[in-house]
């Protein structure tokens, strides 16, 4: 059973901080000022990819198609069903 990990990334450089430690069953979650990197292509294949709606629409941040927007419920589905939780 593979052990799940969950990453809140609330920055810029959380995300970088993030990025070499990910498998490809892990979970990123974009929230807050991190939504801005959004803009950029990630180059991450085999990760999920979240971004918190709230967040997105306020900073008026249209993601790349490989990116889930989500809402705070969908954001505690993913937390209860992920074994570590991260945030960078």
């Amino acid at each position: 059973m593979t052990k799940k990990t969950l990453h809140l990334i609330f920055s810029l450089d959380g995300w970088q901080k993030a990025k070499p430690l990910l498998d490809s069953d892990d979970k990123v979650l974009f929230l807050q000022d991190a939504v801005y990197q959004l803009q950029a292509n990630l180059a991450i294949e085999t990760t999920s990819l979240y971004a918190r709606e709230i967040d997105v629409s306020a900073r008026n941040i249209n993601p790349a198609d490989n990116i889930t927007i989500i809402d705070d419920a969908t954001w505690v589905e993913l937390t209860t069903a992920a074994h570590n939780v991260i945030s960078w």
